[in-house]
């Protein structure tokens, strides 16, 4: 069975990016290289992700994005709020697919989503 090892996501200020993963997701940091040129964050589940420096202007492709899970609908909205009052949440959760949540950007202008089944 394969197993996803890592994501690796390249953004313009890896310390601010950095610090949406541990303030509002659970990760801890486990490595920083050089002057926050790259950081190894590490999640609930051992989940890890890679942030490093953007060396080009280019954007990630406009649907590009990735998702966290959680359990109940009372989470996705707790966890929208906290992203609301730091100025980082967009539309408000609701019904998407056969789930509850919501997309946001994170430093980078990296498209997230935060969901529960319904």
């Amino acid at each position: 069975m394969l197993q996803l090892n890592h994501l690796s996501l390249s953004v313009p200020d890896v310390a601010a990016t950095k610090a949406v993963f541990e303030e509002f997701f659970g990760f801890t940091c486990k490595t920083i290289k050089g002057d926050n040129v790259i950081a190894v964050l590490r999640g609930e589940g051992n989940q890890c992700v890679v942030l490093t420096t953007q060396k080009q202007t280019e954007a990630y492709p406009k649907d590009f994005h990735f998702g966290f899970i959680v359990k109940t609908q009372s989470e996705v909205d707790d966890t929208y709020q906290k992203l609301a009052q730091a100025g980082f949440a967009g539309e408000a959760p609701r019904k998407i697919r056969d789930s509850y949540g919501f997309y946001f950007h994170i430093p980078g202008n990296i498209l997230t989503e935060v969901s529960c089944p319904l």
